[in-house]
């Protein structure tokens, strides 16, 4: 019971009645927290149920290889295995990956600029090339690219990072 005793005092940080009655209700709260706690670890080593077991009790469960037909019906459904993007989706994500991934900011604006032209309403190829202005330092461009994510899809948080930034950059705050 001592160990319960020392439990409490360290959640009161001073006696109830100087901190007035909703200050009282949160040390309360805490000491409640702290009793309840203290007897579920006390029921806990004193149960006799909870022995502690040799890793050779313990059973492994380990993962059975596939069946030969389980693979040949997961072979059958075309989604599990392979997704087919949308032509512009490609074009996306092959000028992401050469921003983000290579750094090669030509060639990744040239991509982009292809999923733009296939669907001019993908927010998110706007907002990957304010991005990619604002690495290049092109902070007027990358703002109006954002600012047309924006238009768009105004929940595009990368695009208003981006105007953020690029605002930031411009001293437009």
């Amino acid at each position: 019971m001592a160990s319960l005793t020392h439990r409490a005092t360290f959640y009161r940080a001073s006696p109830p009645w100087k901190n007035g009655p909703s200050k009282t209700l949160v040390w309360s709260k805490h000491l409640l927290l702290a009793i309840v706690s203290a007897l579920l670890v006390q029921q806990f080593m004193s149960d006799e149920k909870h022995e502690t077991k040799t890793k050779s009790e313990v059973p492994i469960q380990t993962l059975q290889p596939l069946t030969s037909d389980e693979i040949n019906s997961l072979k059958a459904s075309p989604d599990v295995w392979q997704t087919k993007l949308s032509p512009w989706a490609e074009h996306y994500e092959k000028g992401r990956s050469l921003f983000r991934d290579h750094c090669e900011y030509a060639k990744a604006i040239k991509e982009l600029n292809i999923a733009i032209k296939l669907n001019p309403k993908y927010s998110e190829a706007y907002s990957e090339r304010a991005w990619i202005y604002n690495c290049e330092s092109l902070y007027s461009k990358s703002l109006k690219e954002a600012e047309k994510a924006l238009l768009i899809d105004p929940a595009n948080m990368d695009a208003k990072e981006a105007v953020w930034s690029a605002r930031n950059r411009l001293g437009l705050r």
